[in-house]
């Protein structure tokens, strides 16, 4: 079984690359690097309350090193192959937590299956299956404006989505994801969430032809939101007359924030917040290197509701113990403001 991955469900996912990349002003993104995968095309709308940041970069040397040209996953299946490129739901998959779902709709000869759910405080994560029945025709995306379907609490409140990627099988048409919402103003520990998750249709992509919407579908679940672990800070660095504050650290099994504020006003639409965590054995860069003075980490940055920065990290230092230091490299408010600005915090 042959298996594709698109750049930009990779660019979507990486964070930041390595620290001479962070250095760059402003980022060159180049041309496009051209894969045979497919990724929702649409990207967070912005009246939602969060706001994606992406940097797209060194894509096709992330996608060479990690999948080794498209053979690292040859003996897998292809929904491992997905979970495996976000190491917070490789290790969910791993230690088999959430809840199975396996419900399935039928509509206009496509079949969309959510296969399973997990929720902790800070993600909500669903992975699905999208199979056409006889037509030659592949998935080409959710028809919403986010590209991902509408998930919402039993209040009506909708949960913000800010990762998204799938693959398909060339030789079967059957396509297999996995969506990531915010958890943070819904979860609570060792409470379920009841979540409605709809979508008016999903694009399929005729071989050769255009692209027609098949749909709705609209289903409704049930998870237990896992704990995660809280650590207060409320610490301010100062550097060049810049403070930056760091207000707290929340780990869960699937990724580990922080979240931050400053002195000067940050920009959510600029790149250059750019922080790792190390400590105790532990690097939060250290999930793809590229050479030997390169690391890449993974996950996001986004604003929260509140006006926090939220700096994401998928390899979570959840279940880990000892001191660990967060530095922040960089900052964005108009143009880039460099530090260190560095702190250290203990994980008790």
């Amino acid at each position: 079984m042959n298996h594709y991955v698109s750049d930009d469900m990779l660019s979507r996912r990486l964070k930041r690359a390595a620290d001479h990349i962070a250095a760059t002003t402003p980022l060159n993104t180049g041309p496009a690097w051209s894969t045979a995968g497919h990724q929702a095309g649409a990207h967070r709308s912005l009246n939602l309350p969060l706001v994606r940041r992406r940097i797209p970069i060194a894509v096709a040397v992330v996608v060479a090193v990690a999948l080794a040209s498209g053979t690292a996953y040859a003996a897998i299946t292809l929904m491992q192959s997905v979970i495996q490129t976000d190491p917070g739901a490789a290790a969910v998959y791993r230690q088999n937590l959430g809840e199975s779902l396996n419900l399935s709709q039928v509509r206009g000869g496509v079949t969309l299956t959510l296969e399973r759910v997990y929720a902790d405080v800070n993600r909500v994560m669903l992975t699905y299956q999208v199979q056409p029945a006889g037509s030659p025709s592949t998935f080409a995306g959710f028809a919403t404006s986010t590209g991902a379907p509408l998930v919402t609490d039993s209040r009506g409140d909708a949960l913000p989505e800010y990762d998204a990627s799938f693959q398909t099988d060339p030789d079967t048409n059957e396509t297999v994801g996995i969506l990531v919402y915010d958890a943070e103003s819904v979860a609570v520990n060792g409470q379920a969430l009841s979540l409605a998750v709809t979508t008016p249709g999903v694009g399929m992509q005729a071989h050769g032809g255009g692209t027609t919407v098949v749909g709705p579908f609209a289903f409704t679940i049930s998870v237990p939101v896992i704990a995660g672990e809280t650590i207060a800070q409320d610490k301010t660095v100062t550097v060049a007359g810049v403070g930056v504050t760091l207000d707290r650290v929340v780990a869960s099994p699937s990724e580990t924030r922080v979240y931050l504020h400053a002195s000067v006003a940050l920009e959510p639409t600029e790149p250059y917040l750019s922080a790792h965590i190390t400590g105790n054995g532990y690097d939060s860069r250290s999930l793809v290197i590229t050479s030997p003075a390169e690391l890449i980490g993974l996950g996001s940055t986004f604003r929260a509701p509140d006006g926090e920065e939220v700096v994401t990290f998928n390899n979570s230092l959840f279940g880990k113990r000892g001191s660990f230091t967060l530095t922040i490299e960089s900052i964005g408010a108009g143009a880039r403001i460099v530090g260190p600005w560095t702190f250290t915090f203990v994980v008790p």
